[in-house]
């Protein structure tokens, strides 16, 4: 695997094993591959602390809220002393762009930036979404909820990109609210009635 270096320790097997869970579609072992290909291909340094947050940021998933904050937990639980890493995840929560270190919440989000990957994202967080008991469920519903999430992400980051100067990977942040703002508008034109 690229970029990371602590693969074969038991938080990543045990982060593997959350991520191969059949009911992932996006937050699965995919997006946690990809994060790292961007930290290859983006050159972001390499720092235990964010090697071990991107393994468990989405560790949590399973509807009950509080992701971040549990995935976090998680990760204190199993390798106390993640302080660093635990506070790199809890800016996933909101993904907005504070002081200091937004590695995270790019890699997080730099999916965006590539127009067909945006794209196939779509469509596995539609599929995360949809209940399995339920072939159709409430398509409309699935894809209004995906708008407003993203209509959140996208004024947050362009506040955050007016407002602030001190913000690495500006340009690349700038190329996922246009990514953001093409998949609003991909959804509201083919999706929502």
């Amino acid at each position: 695997m690229f970029w990371t270096q602590i693969e074969q320790t038991p938080m990543a097997q045990m982060a593997r094993a959350a991520y191969l869970s059949p009911d992932r579609k996006y937050h699965g072992m995919n997006h946690i591959d990809d994060m790292f290909l961007y930290a290859g291909m983006y050159g972001v340094p390499y720092d235990v602390e964010l090697d071990k947050a991107i393994w468990a940021h989405d560790v949590i998933l399973d509807g009950l809220g509080q992701h971040e904050r549990r995935s976090a937990d998680w990760l204190e639980a199993v390798i106390p002393g993640s302080g660093k890493a635990c506070k790199m995840i809890m800016t996933t929560e909101e993904h907005r762009l504070v002081n200091g270190d937004n590695h995270l919440v790019f890699l997080d989000l730099a999916g965006f930036i590539c127009e067909k990957k945006r794209h196939e994202n779509l469509k596995l967080v539609f599929d995360e979404m949809k209940k399995p008991d339920d072939s159709f469920g409430d398509i409309d519903g699935i894809y209004k909820n995906i708008l407003s999430y993203l209509e959140g992400l996208h004024d947050g980051l362009v506040s955050d990109l007016e407002f602030r100067s001190d913000i690495n990977y500006r340009e690349q942040f700038e190329k996922i609210v246009f990514g953001i703002k093409d998949i609003m508008k991909t959804i509201t034109t083919l999706y929502i009635d």
